[in-house]
């Protein structure tokens, strides 16, 4: 799921919470309490948050956990077919082998913002009124999906939405262009 806002009543903390929720007391599975009010379960779609080179491993990376360590409050989690494993009380370092869940959060929804350059099978899209929704965002969330998108919603938000100007546009910088020094 693409979504224009993380802390909403329709946000991307609000529903990953929902979903991970639902589907550990439907299954009566393991968690591991990360960062951030964050809980980890074996199956749950991660997205890891900043650039760590040591693990290869991306700010936007997508992954799934794999497994957990409850008392040990560690994290499995597969990445491009390799498994990392995440802790709760260590930090990640150059020299480390594993990776900090701080710098990880569950992806079952995701903004669009931190999906770019990422793609999955099928997108939806919640299209609801709000000063983000723009072509651009709009353009950004549909093509994150490789097979099918589904836009569900507000179809007069979108009507809206696309008569914006594009956020490049609507852009105002303090240069001079082309640029000519003083005398």
């Amino acid at each position: 799921m693409a979504y224009s806002t993380a802390a909403s009543w329709a946000g991307v903390s609000t529903l990953n919470r929902l979903f991970q929720r639902r589907r550990v007391d439907g299954e009566n599975l393991a968690c591991v309490k990360g960062h951030l009010s964050e809980w980890f379960s074996p199956g749950d779609p991660c997205i890891h948050f900043r650039n760590d080179y040591s693990l290869a491993l991306f700010n936007g990376s997508m992954g799934r956990v794999v497994s957990v360590d409850e008392r040990a409050r560690r994290v499995v989690a597969r990445f491009d077919e390799r498994e990392i494993t995440f802790s709760a009380e260590g930090t990640s370092d150059a020299a480390a082998s594993e990776g900090s869940l701080i710098d990880m959060a569950l992806a079952h929804a995701v903004t669009c913002h931190k999906c770019q350059g990422s793609q999955a099978g099928r997108i939806i899209v919640p299209v609801y009124r709000t000063a983000l929704l723009n072509p651009a965002w709009l353009s950004t969330a549909i093509t994150r999906a490789e097979k099918q998108v589904v836009l569900v919603g507000d179809p007069e938000a979108v009507q809206i939405a696309l008569t914006r100007p594009w956020a490049s546009e609507a852009r105002k910088v303090g240069f001079r262009w082309p640029w000519r020094p003083s005398a």
